[in-house]
């Protein structure tokens, strides 16, 4: 009832370009909250969008404007009868697809040198982590350039893409099942062909396979279990693509993948061909000290990872693969970067988390077999530099992950767990003398009887003390 006398009033700022960015968030946000009374607003937000995309001066804010209608748009959408559903997003979506497909051919690739390439974002992020696909600005332009300049430019239609979908679509946000397709899957196989067309193009240009990527993932997570048809070509894609062009987004992709699909048998075997072509490929970066200059890469290539022994154990175990992943994240668990090392202890415990559990149940195959084995041979290369690590991560969280990988290494086996403290103990830097050889046996005997991780952070801080 309050909306009646605000909507015509909104609405005749709309076509001002000084205003139209104010008046799409202002649509925006109505929607998000009260997406049912604007639903009648639906053909003049269609006309709003075309009108906006003739303006001449401010191109920037105005696709800003378009794209906060985009999602206002998506949002009444969602909220439609499947049937009209269907209609409506043909309609969102078509202009996008079309143009999306029309700039792609009219631009050349441009390729930067095979080093920026290959390390994507990573160094750049250093020092923050950020993933750049989710930084500000939609795309670089200047202040004064027209919208139709910035149209030409595949990314401005690749970021409208992910507005479509964005924190608006998911699996049960609308009534479908396998008897009744969801309304995204006609034009999301269509959106999927014109993204993957651009990624293969463009496959030396970051920025572009970063938001391609993004959009994909923003796609696959709308769609959930429907979105089956369009793994293959974008494994495919990545497969073929990967080897000569290390995109981190890549790996952030796969895991979004094996997430969903990772339980069903039948595709196992080939996200497994996957995982080992995206590993092997990402290993000599990481090989080195390389990781430091990667973090993004090791933080998207241990998601992969931990994702595979939750969705797939047994096949993952029993691959060659999870025995070289295994190895590399105990070489990169001194990493002092908060998200990178964070993948990394969350695969370890989850694969500790995984032989415990088979433990309880006295369960047992060749996947169990192969992952004791694994961490058999590397407790001790575990213990010694989780211990490292916190004693001397500037991180207060990693110190916190760490001691609670030396007690799930010690819940693993109880009875080695005091020999193999008191090795890491003694490969601590001692000489000259920090710690007695009584405070030393204290803590060794102090964190062999824990039973619970703050405890055991407890201990590890205060010997930090002794040798910080």
């Amino acid at each position: 009832m309050h909306l009646r006398p605000v909507i015509p009033w909104i609405l005749q700022f709309a076509t001002d370009p000084r205003f139209a960015y104010h008046v799409a968030v202002c649509f925006d946000r109505i929607t998000a909250k009260c997406a049912g009374p604007m639903m009648q607003l639906l053909p003049q937000l269609f006309s709003l969008i075309s009108v906006l995309e003739q303006t001449t001066t401010n191109g920037i804010k105005v696709e800003e404007a378009i794209c906060s209608l985009t999602r206002a748009v998506s949002t009444i959408i969602s909220k439609l009868p499947a049937e009209e559903a269907v209609v409506a997003m043909q309609q969102l979506c078509e202009p996008i697809i079309r143009n999306l497909n029309r700039s792609t051919d009219a631009t050349e690739a441009t390729h930067p040198p095979s080093s920026s390439s290959s390390n994507n974002n990573n160094n750049s992020s250093a020092s923050n982590g950020a993933n750049k696909e989710n930084e500000g600005g939609l795309f670089k332009g200047k202040s004064y350039e027209s919208w139709a300049s910035l149209a030409t430019r595949p990314i401005l239609w690749i970021d409208r893409c992910a507005f479509v979908f964005k924190d608006i679509w998911s699996p049960n946000g609308h009534p479908s099942s396998p008897q009744q397709p969801s309304p995204l899957l006609p034009v999301a196989e269509q959106l999927i062909g014109a993204l993957l067309k651009s990624c293969r193009k463009f496959e030396g240009t970051p920025r572009v396979i970063e938001h391609s990527i993004r959009s994909c993932r923003l796609i696959f997570r709308a769609l959930g279990p429907q979105s089956r048809p369009l793994v293959g070509p974008v494994v495919e894609m990545m497969i073929e693509t990967y080897p000569k062009h290390r995109h981190s987004s890549y790996l952030y992709m796969a895991s979004v993948i094996v997430d969903e699909y990772g339980q069903l048998d039948e595709m196992r075997p080939g996200l497994l061909h996957m995982l080992d072509t995206l590993s092997r490929h990402t290993f000599p970066l990481l090989e080195n000290g390389g990781a430091v200059n990667n973090p993004d890469t090791v933080d998207d290539l241990f998601r992969l990872a931990q994702r595979f022994t939750m969705r797939a154990t047994t096949i993952f175990f029993t691959h060659s693969i999870s025995q070289m992943l295994f190895i590399h994240a105990i070489s990169n668990l001194r990493l002092d970067h908060p998200d990178a090392s964070k993948s990394i202890t969350k695969f370890i415990l989850e694969i500790l988390a995984q032989l415990a559990a088979a433990k309880k149940t006295n369960y047992s195959d060749d996947g169990v077999t192969r992952a004791q084995l694994i961490v058999d041979n590397q407790a001790q290369h575990i213990t010694s530099t989780a211990l490292w690590m916190a004693l001397f991560s500037h991180s207060g969280q990693i110190r916190r992950d760490m001691a609670d990988v030396i007690l799930q290494i010690g819940k693993h086996d109880q009875e080695k767990f005091k020999e193999r403290i008191a090795v890491a103990v003694h490969s601590l830097p001692n000489d000259p003398m920090k710690a007695t050889a009584q405070q030393l046996t204290d803590f060794v005997n102090n964190v062999a009887r824990e039973r619970e991780r703050h405890a055991v952070f407890n201990h590890t801080r205060d010997l930090a003390k002794l040798f910080i």
